[in-house]
């Protein structure tokens, strides 16, 4: 399996959406300065573009921007080939929970509060009552909060196995032609 870093420890990878989200970044600014500090896993985090240099700033004074197991980027063109070096996935839980499911990836989910009837919170809670996320709400989602629970899931192997399988039991890789047939049928 090819990866980025060399370091042999596990990844963790974070987005807040294509564009990012501000209140969550600055809260990723301290925690990406302790996962710098500690060492203990490597974290590759997408700002989002108007959030990029604002970030890149702040982790360059904390010391994490030059760190070996930190890597910042404003987007992430090449989401599929990361997410599969991924162990671990920190995100909101919109749209994105499908492509979660699909390949079988853990998470930690910190749901949008600021959304349309909570979906956001609802997906999450789906997901972790099947065992295969933990939701943080924003409010709760510190840096060390953020920090620590990543730190217990990222280091138990058999607990993201366990996660893992539990996402993919909720994926549906076959959504695509399961609705084309169902259109199509409709159609006759």
């Amino acid at each position: 399996k090819r990866t980025i870093f060399d370091n042999g420890l596990p990844i963790v990878l974070s987005f807040w959406g294509s564009v990012g989200a501000k209140y969550m970044n600055e809260k990723m600014k301290d925690y990406l300065a302790i996962v710098a500090r500690e060492k203990k896993f490597n974290h590759i985090h997408a700002s989002g573009k108007g959030y990029y240099e604002d970030m890149k700033k702040a982790l360059a004074e904390n010391g994490a921007l030059n760190s070996d197991n930190v890597i910042l980027a404003d987007y992430i063109y090449n989401m599929g080939e990361i997410m599969s070096q991924a162990d671990l996935v920190l995100s909101r839980s919109g749209g994105t929970i499908s492509e979660l499911c699909a390949p079988g990836m853990p998470s930690v989910l910190v749901p949008s509060p600021y959304v349309a009837e909570n979906h956001q919170e609802r997906n999450a809670r789906v997901l972790e009552n099947a065992g295969a996320a933990v939701l943080l709400k924003e409010n709760d989602a510190t840096p060390e909060s953020m920090y620590e629970t990543i730190e217990k899931l990222v280091l138990n192997e058999q607990k993201l196995k366990s996660m893992s399988e539990c996402a993919l039991k909720l994926g549906h890789p076959d959504a695509l032609p399961r609705i084309f047939d169902t259109v199509k049928s409709l159609l006759r």
